[in-house]
């Protein structure tokens, strides 16, 4: 099972493929939800705010491996 990590307010944990078949990571901000690609931290769908969204585009920049490890394990 994937795990959920939360910082800055932003919870987030790895997508499933059943969903989207792009290795993504379900990002929450208050009520707003968005789906981000590992690969690149392009916006699949959704919208948070863009200082909530930087965070998360460097934190999946930090985190890349994992991620990657963790899609493979859910897909």
């Amino acid at each position: 099972m994937a795990s959920s990590t939360i910082f800055l307010g932003i919870s987030t944990q790895v997508g499933h493929p059943s969903k989207v078949n792009i290795p993504h990571v379900l990002a929450q901000y208050k009520e707003r939800n968005c789906r981000v690609a590992i690969a690149d931290g392009s916006v699949i769908s959704g919208v948070i705010p863009f200082k909530q969204l930087y965070a998360l585009q460097k934190w999946i920049g930090v985190n890349y491996q994992r991620l990657q490890l963790e899609w493979n394990q859910v897909s």
